[in-house]
């Protein structure tokens, strides 16, 4: 009797282990994905002020789009966490790589105006990554 309610326990805990672990791996990638889209920000604002070199910008934004990439395909193959907060967190994910996608390009290309006209929506989409953010650690 002893014994099987040792291993009911013992099998309880193992189950609760394994799904701690995809939902603390989660709740970073969101992290991740709130400090890109503030990062991406800050780069913006500062290479269209002048304050940063454009090699610099160019080089940041292809590695935040990288990034991003890799946190939505890792967020999306997390499978106990609850779709619908999966789902939203790699859209966002999604779209901010896309983001920084159209930027590198427009950096690339030295097109300032494109940059600082691409701000508005980033800075919605940092917002959002921001209260998904914070979401998870409430």
């Amino acid at each position: 009797m002893r014994t099987a309610a040792l291993c009911l326990c013992l099998a309880a805990l193992a189950a609760a282990g394994c799904s701690a672990p995809a939902s603390r791996q989660f709740d970073e990638s969101v992290q991740h994905v709130a400090s890109n889209a503030s990062t991406m920000n800050m780069l913006a604002e500062a290479w269209c002020e002048g304050r940063i070199p454009l090699a610099y910008a160019v080089r940041t934004a292809d590695l935040a789009q990288r990034n991003l990439g890799r946190l939505a395909e890792s967020m999306q193959s997390l499978g106990p966490v609850a779709t619908e907060r999966r789902e939203a967190a790699v859209r966002l994910a999604r779209e901010l790589e896309a983001w920084a996608e159209r930027t590198h390009g427009a950096l690339e290309r030295g097109d300032r105006e494109a940059v600082e006209s691409a701000l508005g929506e980033l800075r919605l989409l940092e917002s959002e990554a921001r209260r998904q953010a914070q979401d998870e650690t409430s």
